[in-house]
């Protein structure tokens, strides 16, 4: 409450809750002091890493020399990305906070674009288009793709609304764009006073399974409107380290299985801040995917009487979760036969109507034993996209061919090409 409470110092805050990602984190924190923007505003990087790794504290020490916006904290113990995120969030002295993760990127006018928005709209929350920015080493057919829109004229800032139900209809449909949801992270900030608001609402902060579709979800809850600015201010970067390349990914090798989120040390279950689930969010199974993270979402967002269980299963019967949940599933993960047993309990809670359903279609195919598949060739580095430019303006382009290797650059050059 003393940090809720505590007033701005500066009138922006890049946040950037990260852990053990000195390498790439680099290339962020230059996005942030590359501001045209000369007015007050800081650079804090919460530093959750493992005990014993200090390089992100070195790299914070070595950039402030250069740019004192730098501010530096460190987690009082390991924590869980939601509870990482909210203490990131508590520290941070902006009017404005900017989240972004440690390898994204904010574009050189993005502070400039905030200022002239933010004089004319009073909303706790804005959201607004952002790019894309897939790494050299990301691999799955996509490395090096750079996607951004250039359409709109320069130094105009069009705003508009998007209703919160409108937001809630599209991810409850097609789940696969939970990323349109104002997340609170890369694609949307919020003025300081809205920790407040949050509180009052939900009792909670930053709160369930993920820290960014969930909050997205009580956004488009709480706000029968959304402000959104039609103007890219931020690229979304995935390098093949980042924690949302790594949760979707297949587990098909013990080393993967051990590598997510786990400290070598004191192992997962050391981390601290987790939530405690309710009987209603034991009815849909935790399955390792973004899909699923949105369904649990969901379900938490029931279960804080947030929304009706009625509004979600009109629209959306648990049956067809089910049956997007097992299509997430894969027989070659490490992980396959506890998702089973998951999903199998899961079932039951639902009802002996529900189970035998479940048991029909399901059961004997998720038993059943699947043949050994040979080994594939790793395509990885094969690059399956097309460079082009679409019909709303939008370029998709190979970043490696205009020399670009890291986040820094890809803003860089989205400046040259856009001229924005």
């Amino acid at each position: 409450h003393k940090d809720v409470e505590a007033e701005p110092k500066y009138r922006f805050s890049f946040v950037i809750p990260t852990k053990n990602s000195a390498e790439t984190l680099r290339y962020t924190l230059m996005t942030c002091m590359n501001q045209r923007w000369k007015g007050e505003y800081e650079i804090l990087v919460s530093d959750n890493s493992t005990e014993g790794n200090d390089d992100i504290f070195h790299l914070c020490e070595e950039l402030k020399e250069k740019d004192e916006r730098i501010h530096y904290v460190r987690t009082p113990r390991p924590l869980v990305i939601g509870k990482s995120f909210e203490y990131a969030f508590l520290k941070a002295r902006g009017e404005f906070v900017i989240p972004l993760g440690a390898d994204d990127g904010a574009l050189p006018w993005t502070l400039e674009a905030l200022d002239v928005v933010l004089k004319d709209v009073p909303d706790e929350i804005l959201m607004w288009t952002r790019g894309q920015y897939q790494w050299p080493d990301y691999g799955a057919g996509i490395s090096d793709c750079l996607t951004f829109p250039c359409h709109i004229s320069k130094g105009t800032y069009p705003t508009g609304y998007l209703d919160g139900e409108w937001f809630l209809n599209n991810i409850l449909q097609v789940p696969q764009t939970m990323y349109g949801l104002p997340l609170l992270y890369i694609n949307s900030g919020f003025r300081r006073s809205y920790m407040k608001t949050l509180l009052a609402k939900t009792g909670r902060l930053w709160d369930g399974p993920c820290q960014d579709i969930f909050i997205g979800i009580v956004n488009a809850i709480i706000h029968p409107q959304v402000c959104v600015v039609n103007y890219p201010l931020t690229l979304a970067g995935m390098a093949h380290c980042s924690t949302g390349a790594q949760y979707t990914r297949q587990l098909d090798t013990l080393e993967k299985v051990n590598a997510r989120g786990r400290n070598k040390e004191l192992g997962e279950n050391s981390y601290i801040g987790g939530w405690s689930s309710s009987p209603i969010e034991r009815l849909v199974p935790r399955i390792t995917s973004d899909i699923g993270l949105c369904y649990n979402s969901l379900i938490r967002a029931v279960a804080k009487k947030l929304l009706a269980f009625e509004a979600v299963t009109q629209i959306f019967d648990m049956k067809k979760w089910y049956t997007d949940l097992y299509g997430l599933m894969h027989k070659r993960e490490y992980i396959y036969e506890r998702q089973v047993m998951e999903m199998r309990y899961a079932a039951k809670l639902n009802g002996e109507a529900f189970y035998q359903w479940f048991e029909t279609e399901f059961w004997n195919e998720l038993m059943r034993k699947e043949e050994d598949v040979p080994p594939q060739e790793d395509m990885d580095h094969v690059k399956n996209y097309q460079t082009h430019v679409k019909e709303n303006g939008t370029v998709v382009l190979d970043a490696s061919k205009y020399g670009v290797k890291n986040i820094y650059q890809a803003t860089l050059l989205v400046e040259k090409i856009s001229n924005y």
